[in-house]
């Protein structure tokens, strides 16, 4: 049946095909009369037909978002798990591929916590599209990071113990290990305080325009930001941020301790 075309060239089931058509005929005020007596007549149903794209279009994009959400979920317990953001401090996000839909950590829920029903959908405008709850108070940092950098689609911000000593009095974290620099670069620090303010959004802007490729960047008194190409890279950036940072506060205090120089020595 012609009907069936787009469900058919996707390799849908028969029962998914039969469920579309009768949504898309539902939608549409067609009966199953009204149908047969267009076949017969030659017509193409555009009305219908269209219906069934767009099904099949938000159909994709469910699939999309749900994948999305279990990543999210997935990174999220990942970083519970090992300590690297405690209570229900911390925010992740992660951007719909060719979309303006982001997808962020409601308020209020720890990474522990995480469902696929407690995230909230948004736009780059930050106005809310979909979900119950409000967003993380850091969406203007997150819109910002969007803005300046199209190939990021993941972001994921924690309260880190080591990052936020080092970068108390630091301009960057400073990279020891050949890992850092291999899979990292620099790791600036921001010295501009507050949570997800126009002043901070601004301050990031500037960073990301000066420093295009940043992985990740700390903000002083206030933790890591990883970046990454999806929401496990980005993860993993912070993870290695703070790693980069306890390696470098634990060298500082060796070398402190035995030729009496300070972190800023290193």
């Amino acid at each position: 049946m012609e009907l069936l075309l787009e469900a058919e060239i996707k390799g849908f089931p028969f029962s998914f095909k039969k469920n579309l058509l009768a949504q898309a005929s539902e939608k549409t005020g067609m009966s199953i009369e009204e149908r047969i007596k267009y076949k017969i007549n030659g017509n193409p149903f555009p009305r219908l037909k269209n219906m069934i794209n767009a099904i099949l279009r938000n159909g994709t994009m469910s699939d999309e978002i749900q994948r999305l959400k279990e990543d999210m979920i997935a990174a999220a317990l990942r970083a519970y798990r090992i300590g690297l953001q405690t209570g229900n401090g911390g925010n992740l996000s992660g951007r719909l591929p060719g979309t303006d839909k982001i997808i962020i950590k409601g308020s209020g829920f720890s990474f522990g916590e995480c469902t696929l029903d407690n995230f909230v959908m948004v736009n780059m405008k930050g106005a809310v599209l979909e979900g119950g709850g409000k967003p993380s108070r850091e969406l203007l940092t997150h819109l910002a990071i969007y803005g300046m950098r199209p190939d990021i689609h993941g972001i994921f911000h924690t309260h880190s113990p080591w990052s936020i000593a080092y970068g108390e009095d630091a301009s960057e974290i400073p990279l020891l290990t050949d890992h850092s620099r291999a899979k990292l670069g620099p790791i600036p620090v921001i010295r501009v305080e507050g949570h997800g303010t126009e002043a901070v959004a601004r301050v990031v802007e500037a960073l990301l325009q000066e420093q295009p490729e940043l992985g990740a960047f700390v903000q002083v008194k206030h933790g890591i930001f990883g970046l990454g190409k999806n929401i496990i890279q980005a993860e993993h950036n912070a993870e290695l941020v703070e790693e980069t940072a306890q390696i470098a506060l634990l060298v500082s205090l060796r070398r402190a301790a035995l030729h009496g120089k300070d972190k800023n020595d290193l």
